[in-house]
């Protein structure tokens, strides 16, 4: 067994998990803004809501 595709794919696979979990608001509030803003004040209040 190579030991260094494991390594690499434990430390692609934590820093991803990472990104997901300190950025997740940020991206749900994007990708939810996309479906359901309708106008311009509902994408003021989503956006004004991360900051």
């Amino acid at each position: 067994m190579e030991f260094l595709p494991t390594v690499w794919f434990i430390a692609i696979a934590a820093l991803w998990i990472g990104y997901l979990l300190l950025e997740g608001f940020d991206l749900g509030v994007g990708m939810h803004m996309l479906v359901s803003a309708r106008s311009e004040k509902q994408r003021r209040l989503m956006l004004n809501s991360i900051g």
